[in-house]
């Protein structure tokens, strides 16, 4: 007799070793889910269509606008900006800042330069210009066609340029605020430096550590000259340095003519050449030296430029730009090209030397 400890029900039912679960049940496709997803994809694939519309149109209005504004004597690549006064006649500041360039477009010290000097040579009200100078100079090209575009400017319109210089304006800076009637510099200018330097680099010393060395084959005793590659003997070398020291005589003599040019009547050339060996000054010995007219301020600079062309309380204006798409687009492509046109040390290793007015105390 078995015991079944006060359980009087029938046995349990014995449970299988092992169970299936049930297969899932099919799946249908969600087509509210797959809509909304092509729907999304649609709407970005027409948006950047959209986008690319709206820039090839604002490019061609940009276009035709500057045409409309060019027939109609003005500048739709500028907007005035009143900065002081309030009278009848214009005095119109122009700055020329940082490295001094010349790529083409509005792209470099020269194509913003001489854009602006073009718009107010179109307004009649414009009275006189003020040059804010703030530069260490710049390529010697460069430098030259922005004094030759100052200087044309007041040939064609008679009216009277004034230089303020701020922190620095030196060596190519001082020499495209030569053609100016008044030069006035603030009591903590540094300017000068007038001179020439041709910015080279000898890396055969480090091309010999490596175990490289230069395979070039040139067509003459001097193709290579100032190659920072080529291996030379000295009395190569010594040849090279005196043919390029000509190059470089011949630029510092430009610019001293320029210098005496600009400076006629208040500057003689001997005087010139006495202190354009390079170095540098403060306001307070530029004008010991004659290389400025006054030290002061900006307001300075402008009442001096009332007095050079017979007005009072002129407005003061300056062009700012104004950049369009194409403008910003154009700037990305050229970006390269500016960065190693700016004068900077060591970017020149990569275009061969330049002839540079330019103020370098890293180099």
């Amino acid at each position: 007799m078995s015991e079944n400890f006060g359980y009087s029900g029938p046995p349990p039912a014995q449970q299988p070793a092992y169970s299936i679960p049930p297969p899932p049940p099919a799946r249908t496709p969600d087509r509210k889910r797959s809509c909304l997803v092509w729907t999304l994809v649609s709407l970005i694939v027409l948006g950047l269509f959209g986008v690319a519309f709206v820039i090839v149109v604002a490019a061609a209005m940009g276009e035709g606008a500057s045409s409309f504004a060019a027939a109609d004597g003005g500048d739709s690549r500028f907007q005035e900006k009143t900065i002081g006064g309030k009278g009848p006649d214009k005095i119109v500041v122009i700055p020329i800042e940082g490295v001094i360039s010349d790529s083409p477009g509005l792209n470099s010290t020269v194509g913003l330069t001489e854009a602006r000097l073009k718009k107010a040579a179109q307004d009649s009200r414009v009275k006189a210009v003020i040059l804010r100078v703030d530069s260490p100079g710049g390529g010697v090209t460069a430098s030259d066609i922005l004094y030759h575009r100052i200087k044309g400017y007041k040939d064609e319109t008679g009216d009277p340029v004034v230089a303020c210089m701020m922190d620095i304006a030196a060596s190519g800076g001082y020499y495209a605020s030569a053609p100016a009637d008044s030069i006035v510099a603030h009591q903590t200018t540094i300017t000068g430096s007038i001179g020439v330097v041709m910015m080279m680099f000898d890396a055969t010393g480090l091309m010999q550590k490596i175990g490289v060395r230069s395979a070039s084959v040139a067509s003459g005793e001097f193709k290579q000259i100032g190659s920072p590659i080529a291996e030379k003997s000295a009395a190569q070398r010594e040849k090279e340095q005196e043919l390029l020291k000509g190059l470089v005589r011949q630029m510092h003599e430009r610019f001293v003519d320029v210098i005496a040019e600009g400076r006629k009547g208040k500057m003689e050339p001997h005087e010139v050449r006495a202190i354009a060996d390079g170095r540098i000054f403060s306001a307070t010995e530029a004008l010991n030296h004659k290389l400025i007219d006054r030290i002061g301020y900006f307001e300075d600079a402008v009442n001096e430029a009332e007095t050079l062309a017979g007005i009072s309380g002129a407005k003061v204006v300056e062009y700012e730009r104004v950049i369009s798409l194409r403008d910003f687009f154009a700037a990305k492509s050229s970006a390269p090209k500016v960065s190693l046109d700016m004068g900077i040390p060591g970017s020149e290793f990569f275009r061969g030397p330049r002839l540079m007015y330019l103020w370098t105390p890293t180099e």
